[in-house]
């Protein structure tokens, strides 16, 4: 997917768009197009991934939906820790990977150790404080907030 984004047109012009969609439409670039089409495949990804997800455990039941609140939790934290944070910042693809293996590490772990599901959803959403505090931080550190 990295190779995707970052190789072809199609990757190059959503870059252009995210970082200045006033400027992209002076680039030739066919902003509603684009935008469409990045919508069309993520809207495919979506169910791909909930039929990947439901095979995975074998089966689907009554309450399958049950605890979407923590699925969304861990979504968010993997978003903010690869630098896809709540301003808007940008993030890459190598960098969501390092961000689900550290979150899945860390589930893991605690459910391994024990430790109560409110618990983990304390400690991920820790981890989402700690991820925007040191943003911030960095940011400031730049001069770029």
């Amino acid at each position: 997917m990295s190779h995707v984004v970052a190789m072809t047109r199609c990757g190059i012009y959503l870059y252009a768009i995210r970082n200045s969609a006033k400027a992209a439409p002076r680039a030739i670039i066919k902003v509603r197009k684009i935008n469409i089409l990045a919508f069309a495949i993520a809207g495919e990804m979506s169910p791909t991934g909930g039929i990947l997800s439901r095979l995975r455990i074998l089966g689907v039941s009554v309450l399958s939906g049950v605890g979407g609140e923590v699925l969304l939790l861990e979504c968010i934290a993997t978003a903010v820790i690869v630098g896809v944070s709540l301003a808007g910042e940008q993030g890459i693809v190598v960098g969501t990977l390092f961000a689900v293996l550290i979150i899945s590490t860390l589930s893991n772990g605690l459910n391994l150790m024990g430790v109560a599901n409110q618990s983990q959803l304390i400690v991920t959403g820790l981890l989402i404080i700690l991820a925007v505090s040191i943003g911030r931080v960095t940011d400031k550190l730049a001069g770029t907030c």
